[in-house]
């Protein structure tokens, strides 16, 4: 039978490594925000007749 304590570390690991994971999430979600961000301004632009190459748009 485990411990309350072992159970408490477990716990505290435990939610360590969700943190991390949420921080690795966030800045995931950030880079494809700003791609898909580029992405629209560069369709947006080439229906107007814009000639710019989606690097040149980034």
């Amino acid at each position: 039978m485990r411990t309350i304590e072992s159970i408490l570390v477990d716990i505290d690991r435990l939610k360590l490594e969700l943190n991390t994971l949420r921080q690795s999430l966030d800045n995931a979600t950030v880079t494809i925000k700003e791609a898909l961000e580029v992405e629209f301004l560069y369709e947006s632009n080439r229906i107007e007749g814009n000639t710019l190459t989606l690097r040149e748009t980034q």
